[in-house]
């Protein structure tokens, strides 16, 4: 079997990530894992919320940056979210011009026994593989998110 190239290694890798993100993303696969969430919880406002959970409020403009949208979407988005009582809008402290988007007491709920979830899915992911591979697994992913993450923040700086 003939080596492959970086090339060859990267188109690969190319594929596979971009399968691995269309199923990670399919409303399919969430409506499996979320079958009381219906069709009211799409997968950009299940991001939203899991960045809103991360972050203890955020403006939309940020909002907007880490779900990759823009502030017009982002703004849509929140609408939708404060529809269903999952996230409200407030004042930040110190600036009441500054408006800030933070989960409801439901939204932490929901995001928690989502999290329960998703981690339940990838356990059983990973069973599938032996020991060894996991922990390779996880740290392969580890290192290759970091280097994404940073040639991103690099190609945006330019």
């Amino acid at each position: 079997m003939a080596p492959r190239t970086l090339r060859g290694l990267a188109a690969e890798l190319s594929t596979c990530w971009r399968e691995l993100g269309s199923i990670l993303a399919s409303r399919r696969l969430h409506a499996s894992l979320h079958p009381e969430l219906g069709t009211s919880l799409t997968p950009s406002k299940l991001r939203g919320l899991e960045l809103l959970a991360q972050h203890d409020g955020l403006r939309i403009g940020e909002l907007a940056d880490r779900v990759g949208v823009d502030d017009t979407t982002a703004t849509r988005l929140v609408d939708r979210l404060e529809e269903l009582g999952l996230a409200g809008r407030h004042s930040e402290e110190g600036d009441r011009r500054a408006i800030l988007v933070g989960l409801t007491a439901d939204g932490r709920e929901l995001v928690a026994g989502v999290s329960a979830q998703r981690q339940q899915f990838f356990a059983d992911v990973l069973a599938t593989l032996e020991p060894d591979e996991r922990i390779q697994l996880v740290r392969l992913t580890e290192k290759a998110a970091l280097a994404l993450r940073t040639r991103s923040e690099e190609l945006a700086t330019r």
